[in-house]
């Protein structure tokens, strides 16, 4: 990339931090947003997630984009960087891409690392929200965590009721597919 392009593309992503402009990412931009999706900054890796999030809300994120994402999803020492990423990848392309990540979240017991659960919480509305019925099972693993209190999270009872709505939303989504068949 030529110098004039490389500032181009900082030029950009300023922008979209500062003021909100331009955003909307091209090829150009993936080098430096891998930048600023590693950045040890807080606040430039959630502006770098906002970016691709307002632009799969927009046109759906290739697998180049959740490419970049994945690895924070699995990575990032900070939870809250894990759900905007959670909430960015709800608008990929081919929600094959992210059924692993997704599923290995829920599976996630650590505190720390899931955000006292609501990393997983995430993972289960995204789950439902890409209508990725083979994770029930998964999700009802979850469930059963949950109300074995072995996972203490915010509002315990009211997060119980949205997995378990979030389960049967998935099995009626089965449902109609297997009767459109």
């Amino acid at each position: 990339m030529t110098d004039r392009n490389s500032w181009l593309c900082q030029f950009r992503f300023f922008c979209f931090l500062c003021f909100g402009l331009f955003n909307t990412c091209t090829a150009q931009d993936l080098p430096e947003l891998k930048r600023q999706l590693t950045d040890s900054n807080y606040d430039v890796r959630k502006a770098a997630i906002s970016l691709l999030w307002s632009e799969g809300e927009k046109k759906k994120l290739g697998n180049e984009h959740v490419q970049l994402l994945l690895p924070l999803l699995k990575d990032d020492p900070e939870w809250r960087i894990k759900c905007r990423v959670i909430s960015a990848l709800r608008y990929t392309e081919d929600k094959n891409w992210i059924y692993e990540a997704l599923i290995e979240t829920l599976e996630d017991r650590d505190p720390k690392s899931n955000g006292n659960g609501l990393v997983p919480l995430y993972a289960v509305d995204a789950l439902d929200f890409v209508g990725e019925t083979r994770s029930i099972p998964k999700i009802e693993a979850w469930l059963k965590t949950l109300e074995s209190k072995e996972q203490e999270i915010i509002s315990q009872q009211k997060s119980i009721e949205a997995v378990r709505e979030k389960i049967r939303s998935l099995k009626m989504q089965a449902e109609n597919a297997k009767a459109e068949k």
